[in-house]
């Protein structure tokens, strides 16, 4: 009897051994389990983060649409009215160059009309001095 208690003590001092092996095991899984929820808890903040970050760009970018439109509508209108500015100045150069050749025509004539009564004024005067030496 006595070794079968010696068997049976030798089997508890083992079995307590293995069982402080098992609560040393279940220790560290309940710290892992601990840093786990921790680093759930931690991402969970994260995708929070990450979809107010997400719906924040979904705003802007919406924003930017708008203001992409209205620019493109703007840029519409500024080259209509470029187009026009265009035709304008086109009508305005045609305008000036007829002036112009018209202005050279008179001044033309002008001096045509100066030589004339230059002459005519030299004949005048010429008739003159006929007439009062006579």
């Amino acid at each position: 009897m006595g070794k079968i208690l010696e068997q049976i003590l030798s089997r508890l001092d083992s079995m307590d051994e293995k069982i402080g092996s098992v609560k040393s095991d279940v220790s560290t899984l309940k710290s892992d389990v601990s840093t786990l929820k921790s680093d759930v808890s931690t991402l969970k903040s994260d995708v929070s983060t990450l979809k107010s970050d997400v719906s924040t760009l979904k705003s802007d970018v919406s924003t930017l649409k708008s203001d992409v439109s209205t620019l493109k509508s703007d840029i519409s209108r500024i080259d209509r009215k470029l187009d026009a500015v265009f035709e304008q100045t086109a009508i305005l150069l045609e305008f000036k160059t007829d002036a112009t050749q018209k202005l050279d025509k008179i001044i033309e004539d002008n001096r045509s009309f100066y030589e004339v009564i230059g002459e005519h004024e030299v004949s005048i005067r010429s008739m003159r001095r006929i007439l009062t030496t006579t």
